[in-house]
């Protein structure tokens, strides 16, 4: 009879002991589920899903967001003499020599505008919602497309070769505030035809992609903890909505060009405008 009470004993306390496992497991879900929902990290984007579809950059920062209201618009203008962009050399791969490119670290549109601009309310002024689908990264025609697109911290990135030829998905993190320090943080193979790879952009700022195969391919993501942004495209214009009133103040990134701010005030169901320059004489990054 002792021996039955002993062993009775020791069944109540293991169940016990995982049973209070379990509950602890849940609750670590759960804060990660409320940090997501504070816009500071879950899935998030608008990129383009499946196949060679291009993926929109400027859909990270548009009707996604639902925090607010208002509408923050604009453009950037580019004031001086666009330079010429170089041929690619892309012969030593049959894949890629198929289709001429020239270099696109500085694109200008016909209208006097500067392409590939993301423009933001400056991180740590204000949350938002995260969007709940991942960003896409495709590489289509040996080129990154988007070359340049926001995110929202701890959403997923997908990277997607579309071509008949082998790529290398060579990531960096840049890191500003160090003068453009690079770290790497993952370099994978990635053949035609091969699945996905998916990543996160979580503790980072802004994260670089290249090719070391085709040393051409460069890709941006900027990371932001909330999903007010937008990217510039062939008009040069730019359109952020869903913004909470209040004023802020919006930065311009450009790969080569760096930052430019400006400030706005953005009124409940109202809309404000911001316009940008850029003249070429910017320090090069």
């Amino acid at each position: 009879m002792h021996r039955s009470k002993l062993l009775l004993l020791s069944t109540m306390i293991l169940a016990l002991a995982l049973g209070g496992a379990a509950c602890g497991k849940k609750e670590k879900k759960s804060k990660k589920r409320d940090t997501a929902a504070q816009g500071g990290g879950a899935a998030g984007g608008g990129a383009a899903a499946g196949g060679d579809t291009m993926p929109d950059p400027n859909a990270g920062g548009g009707a996604a967001a639902a925090g607010g209201s208002g509408t923050i618009a604009g453009k950037v203008d580019f004031t001086g003499t666009a330079p010429e962009m170089p041929k690619l050399k892309r012969e030593a791969d049959p894949f890629c020599a198929k289709t001429e490119m020239t270099a696109e670290t500085v694109l200008v549109n016909e209208n006097k505008t500067l392409r590939n601009v993301l423009v933001r309310i400056k991180p740590g002024t204000v949350k938002g919602p995260a969007p709940t689908e991942p960003i896409k990264i495709e590489q289509h025609d040996c080129m990154y497309r988007p070359r340049v697109q926001g995110a929202v911290a701890e959403q997923e990135i997908t990277i997607h070769n579309g071509d008949q030829t082998t790529h290398n998905v060579h990531a960096f993190d840049v890191r500003t505030a160090e003068n453009n320090a690079e770290e790497s943080l993952f370099n994978l193979a990635q053949p035609k035809g091969a699945a996905e790879i998916t990543k996160d952009a979580n503790g980072y700022d802004l994260m670089k992609f290249k090719c070391d195969v085709h040393p051409w391919m460069l890709g941006y993501v900027v990371v932001n903890d909330h999903p007010y942004f937008a990217v510039t495209g062939e008009d040069g214009s730019f359109k952020i909505e869903g913004v909470p009133a209040g004023k802020y103040t919006l930065e311009a990134w450009h790969e080569h060009y760096g930052v430019k701010t400006a400030e706005v005030e953005v009124a409940d169901k109202g809309s404000a405008e911001a316009t940008f320059a850029y003249d070429g004489t910017e320090k090069a990054l």
